[in-house]
C-alpha cells in the first residue's frame, strides 16, 4: 500500500496528545480519564464550528478534533493540525438531484476468516477503476470540467472510489461492483477504515453476528458521494449502532480512532445485554 500525504488512505498518525470533550445540552464537560491533561491545564475556545468548539488549548497548544461528525456528543481533540473545510459544490444540490446506494451485509467471525484475513491474498479482480470504468482522479476531473466542482480542488484532494462495504468483509463479486462503490475524498476513505477495523474488531471479540447496512447519498447521474450511514445491528442483544460520515471531508482521521469506536459499540452492546 503505498503511502500519501497525510497518511495512509487518510490516516494521519496517532498522537500522544489528546483531549475528550463531552458535548452535554448547556455545558461542555472535559473526560479527565481519557485526557492527558488536568482541567485547570485546559482551555476550550469560545470560537465555534458547528456548534462544536474550534480547538482547546492543552497548556497553550492548540489541538483539533480529527473530525466533525459525531454521534453521542463526544469529540476527540488530538491532532496539532486544522482540518481541511469540506468540499463544496459549485450550486448546492437539492434533494431530487440526490440518489441512494444502499448495500447489506450480514457478518459472523466465519465470514471475517473467510474474507478478512485473506485479504492480503485475494486480488481485487476486478479492481476499482476496471469497475467504475475510470480512476477516482478521472471522474473528478470530468464533474470539474462539467462545472460542479471548483478547479481549485483539481490537485489539492486525492480523490478515491471507496467501498460502502469494505472489500475485506465481502467476497469479490459483491465487494467489486458498482453499486458498493461511490468517489469520496482519501479523507473520507480513512474514516471509513477506521469504523471498519471497529466492527471487525467488535465481531472478533464479542463473537456476534451483526447486520450492517450502509447507505452512500451520491449526486445523481454521477458517483461523487455527499455523505453515508454506517449502521450495526446486534440481534440477540438489540444494540444499534449508527455513524454519519462526509464523503467530501478534508478532515483527516487519526490512525487510532477506530480503538474509540470499538468502545462505543462494546459498551452499547453490554449495555443492551444488560437491559434484557
Amino acid at each position: 500500500m503505498r503511502q500519501r500525504a497525510g497518511g495512509f488512505y487518510g490516516l494521519v498518525k496517532q498522537k500522544k496528545i489528546k483531549v475528550v470533550l463531552i458535548i452535554g445540552h448547556k455545558d461542555i464537560v472535559i473526560d479527565s480519564n481519557a485526557s492527558t491533561f488536568g482541567d485547570e491545564e485546559i482551555e476550550i475556545s469560545e470560537s465555534r464550528i458547528f456548534n462544536v468548539p474550534d480547538y482547546v488549548l492543552a497548556r497553550g497548544l492548540p489541538l483539533f478534533p480529527s473530525k466533525y461528525e459525531f454521534v453521542d456528543g463526544k469529540i476527540v481533540y488530538h491532532s496539532v493540525a486544522p482540518p481541511r473545510d469540506s468540499i463544496k459544490l459549485k450550486e448546492p444540490i437539492s434533494f431530487l438531484e440526490e440518489r441512494a446506494k444502499i448495500v447489506k451485509a450480514r457478518l459472523d467471525i466465519d465470514l471475517l476468516k473467510q474474507y478478512d484475513r485473506t485479504r492480503k491474498l485475494r486480488p481485487r479482480r476486478p479492481s476499482q477503476q476496471q469497475v467504475m470504468g475510470e480512476s477516482a482522479r478521472e471522474h473528478i476531473d470530468k464533474l470539474i470540467r462539467k462545472g460542479l466542482l471548483s478547479p481549485d480542488y483539481n490537485e489539492k484532494i486525492a480523490w478515491h472510489w471507496c467501498h460502502l462495504v469494505a472489500f475485506s468483509m465481502l467476497p469479490n463479486e459483491r465487494a467489486q461492483r458498482k453499486g458498493n462503490l461511490v468517489c469520496g475524498t482519501s479523507a473520507f476513505n480513512g474514516q471509513m477504515l477506521n469504523i471498519e477495523l471497529a466492527v471487525k474488531n467488535f465481531i472478533y471479540e464479542t463473537k456476534a453476528k451483526v447486520s450492517l447496512e450502509v447507505t452512500a447519498t451520491y449526486v445523481y447521474n454521477t458517483h461523487l458521494a455527499l455523505r453515508m450511514r454506517y449502521q450495526i445491528y446486534e440481534k440477540k442483544s438489540g444494540m444499534l449502532y449508527r455513524e454519519y460520515f462526509d464523503a467530501l471531508t478534508g478532515a483527516f482521521s487519526e490512525a487510532g480512532d477506530f480503538q474509540s469506536i470499538y468502545e462505543k459499540m462494546i459498551f452499547l452492546y453490554r449495555q443492551a445485554k444488560g437491559s434484557k
